[in-house]
Formats: C-alpha cells, sequence, structure tokens
C-alpha cells in the first residue's frame, strides 16, 4: 500500500469514528482511542499539506490535533463534545477529498 493510500484509510478511518462516536455513549477506552487516532492522523496530515503550500487548511489540522491530544487532553461535557466530533469530522470528510485531489 502506497503512503498516500495509507493517508486517505487513516482520515477516513478518523472520520468514520468521529461520526461513530457522536451517536452513542461508548466506553472510556473508546475515546482514549479515538484521540490517539484523530490526533496522530491529523498532525500527519497538517504536515503533509504544509509541505504541499496548503497552509490554511494545514492550520486545520494542526488545531484539530491540539483539541484532539492525548497527552494534555482538554475536558468538555458530552454534548459540546458531540459537536466537536461531527464537526471535526466534516474537516476529516473534506480534507479526505482535498488530499485525493492533490495526490492524483
Amino acid at each position: 500500500m502506497k503512503p498516500t493510500n495509507i493517508w486517505q484509510v487513516s482520515l477516513a478511518a478518523s472520520a468514520a469514528l468521529l461520526f461513530v462516536a457522536v451517536f452513542g455513549t461508548w466506553p472510556y477506552g473508546f475515546y482514549q482511542l479515538l484521540r490517539w487516532i484523530v490526533s496522530i492522523t491529523s498532525a500527519y496530515t497538517a504536515y503533509q499539506l504544509w509541505l504541499r503550500g496548503n497552509h490554511i487548511w494545514a492550520s486545520v489540522f494542526i488545531l484539530l490535533g491540539i483539541l484532539f491530544n492525548s497527552i494534555a487532553p482538554i475536558h468538555f461535557n458530552k454534548n459540546m463534545w458531540q459537536s466537536i466530533d461531527f464537526i471535526a469530522g466534516l474537516f476529516l470528510v473534506v480534507g479526505y477529498f482535498k488530499i485525493r485531489r492533490l495526490t492524483v
């Protein structure tokens, strides 16, 4: 699998996990895993977009990486996190299609 394909799969998987998190109550371990996956995916996406000169979208992914970081977690109530998860999922979906367009 080419690195670009792995990048696209990680974005799609992160978005899917965020949308799954919106609808339901899950064990705390799920949310910890979600934070790790989304923060790593966001950091790598920001790096790749920055290298390609797309600094605005790279900044968006840097902010997502900070928001979902597992080292110094940011705490909100469940309703706020559901909104954040949904919006972040949308950004990841848009990022997925933006990356597909950049790598074709």
